[in-house]
């Protein structure tokens, strides 16, 4: 959220995200979800948007062994009579 929107947004979000925390008496989530979101959103303005959307977490599929990713194929051979 902070590399998209920025770190007011980000510091927004965090504070939401803690709520169920602070309801749980966890007061130091807030601030520490606040500053995290603060960080996130100041480190999203030394990257451009293009890379940002690029970017994926996902294994490239040709870094897989050959035939993982295929499905397996059924012979269809006529039974022998």
């Amino acid at each position: 959220m902070g590399l998209l929107l920025g770190p007011g947004w980000a510091m927004l979000g965090g504070a939401v995200l803690s709520g169920p925390a602070v309801y749980h008496h966890e007061f130091l989530a807030l601030p520490f979800n606040a500053a995290l979101g603060l960080i996130a959103g100041s480190l999203g303005r030394f990257a451009e948007m293009d890379e940002i959307w690029s970017f994926t977490p996902f294994i490239d599929l040709s870094l897989l062994p050959l035939g993982a990713g295929q499905p397996a194929q059924a012979s269809h051979q006529p039974p022998d009579s």
